[in-house]
């Protein structure tokens, strides 16, 4: 029954794209400039460095000064935070093909690499302080407000649930690789997680801009909005002009991370056998912490 539903749906959605084949090209051009002009550009250097910086433990040298602090309060071992800030700095969905290659690496066990992807999830630090920052608010302060948010809510879903501990082994330097044989694999790691981001674009904006229609139009602009988180966000600056109003669900958006990123993450770590219900439900609990916080913080900005 289910493979049948599935059936008639694919071949509804294949006729209303020839039906509506304009519309479904305009999206996907759209998409292409979205992807080719401001997610390109934002997140492609720092998903490599960021990868890098992990392999060489930097993240563990810089840390090095709050850990035993961090590590008594989120119940964790000190090389759990350089993870923790790899999956920050990364951002989704990078993030989950990072934990999932460490899973399948033998680094990190299924429960730890689980609520890794379950709670230390935004988007990556560069769209945030640069794109949302600048292009967006058109200053670089409230880019770096909104990055800092999102670590503060990270931070207290880790503390809400330290009483599940998560640990990781170390990563060695001695089996890392030659430089350049590991800058050759993270650069293709990059390429090939930029690539799948951009197909994923492609993919829900021609779908949504076809199937969004048939919805009241008092909830279209939700569905605009949730449906892909950095369309979503720019399809939310144009509608909004309220800029207190706007900081708030852009920082809610950078949480929630959009159905479309939902969708990749799930394909990139389908080996950790997620449970959608509780990702979803941190996604949305994060999003509205990130709201309130930003509701307040922007008095300060």
């Amino acid at each position: 029954m289910k493979q049948y539903l599935n059936n008639i749906i694919l071949i509804f959605i294949f006729i209303e794209l020839l039906r509506k084949g304009n519309i479904q090209i305009q999206a996907c051009q759209n998409a292409l400039k979205l992807w080719f002009e401001i997610l390109v550009p934002s997140l492609f250097t720092s998903m490599l460095i960021i990868q890098l910086l992990f392999h060489y433990r930097i993240f563990n040298v810089l840390a090095k000064p709050v850990a035993p602090i961090l590590c008594k309060l989120l119940n964790c071992d000190s090389t759990m935070i350089s993870y923790i800030l790899t999956m920050c700095f990364l951002g989704f969905p990078a993030n989950a093909n990072f934990i999932s290659q460490q899973y399948e690496n033998g680094n990190i066990d299924l429960s730890s690499a689980k609520k890794l992807l379950y709670l230390c999830s935004c988007a990556t630090s560069n769209f945030i302080i640069l794109t949302c920052g600048i292009h967006i608010f058109h200053k670089i302060s409230y880019g770096v407000a909104l990055f800092l948010i999102q670590l503060g809510t990270i931070f207290l879903l880790l503390l809400f649930t330290r009483h599940i501990p998560f640990q990781a082994l170390p990563p060695s330097q001695k089996n890392n690789p030659p430089f350049f044989l590991l800058f050759q694999s993270t650069l293709k790691n990059t390429i090939e997680t930029l690539f799948f981001i951009g197909g994923y674009l492609m993919l829900f904006m021609s779908i949504s801009s076809i199937f969004i229609p048939y919805f009241p139009s008092s909830i279209q602009p939700a569905l605009y909005s949730i449906q892909e988180f950095s369309s979503g966000i720019f399809y939310t600056y144009h509608q909004i002009k309220d800029v207190h109003i706007l900081f708030s669900i852009v920082a809610f958006l950078l949480s929630f991370a959009g159905i479309c990123v939902h969708f990749q993450v799930f394909s990139i770590a389908s080996n950790l056998h997620l449970n959608y219900i509780v990702y979803i439900s941190t996604r949305i609990l994060q999003g509205i912490l990130a709201a309130i916080i930003a509701y307040f913080l922007y008095y300060l900005l």
